[in-house]
């Protein structure tokens, strides 16, 4: 798996790539944040390929959905591990993002743990994003009052996957159909097989 690879071994041009790699994942980030999606579409290459938990295509067509897109979204980063290849790399984004919108008569917050799992590569020695999907972890959603009326359905909660049941609901409240195939850590063979694929990728 690539995640094997040896870490902390990194020759000068492996650091160099590696703090180009974050610098890039965390812009791209910034861009989809702050609607800067002229800057956000910069950092894929031109056949790159976005799946986020309500649409999956390529970045032009992401980048027309995503820029009109009412559920707002903030992330949090913790941290970026970047496994490379000559002129490829694997990054793995650690990572929260935060959402407040109107619920019913309520308003509610929500928050998603996730890895965004990237594959990049080197192209007229720059690097670009060519693929990015969420693993994720676990959610929770509440009212941002202390006395608020928003109360999630535990049935509603238990029919959606569990490591992004309040995500789905959220989606699922606004009128889009999640997609429930994603990898995370309540279906663990999506994450390996995931891995696996990844792997191949990177000739590792």
């Amino acid at each position: 798996m690539f995640f094997q690879c040896s870490m902390g071994q990194n020759t000068l041009k492996d650091v160099i790539d590696k703090m180009n790699i974050r610098e890039l994942i965390e812009f791209e980030r910034y861009c989809m944040d702050y609607g800067m999606w002229d800057m956000f579409q910069s950092c894929y290459s031109d056949d790159g390929q976005v799946t986020d938990c309500w649409i999956k295509g390529d970045i032009s067509s992401y980048t027309n959905a995503a820029c009109t897109a009412v559920i707002p979204v903030k992330h949090k980063i913790f941290d970026t591990l970047i496994w490379k290849n000559g002129r490829k790399a694997v990054a793995e984004c650690l990572a929260m993002y935060e959402s407040r919108c109107p619920f019913d008569e309520d308003v509610v917050d929500l928050s998603a743990h996730v890895r965004f799992h990237y594959r990049l590569e080197k192209q007229n020695g720059n690097w670009k994003i060519l693929s990015v999907i969420p693993i994720y972890e676990k959610d929770t959603m509440g009212s941002m009052y202390a006395d608020g009326s928003f109360r999630a359905d535990r049935q509603e909660l238990a029919a959606q996957r569990s490591s992004y049941a309040n995500v789905m609901l959220l989606q699922r409240k606004y009128g889009r159909t999640p997609d429930d195939t994603l990898p995370g850590e309540d279906r663990p063979e999506l994450v390996t097989a995931l891995y696996e694929e990844t792997s191949r990728w990177l000739g590792m």
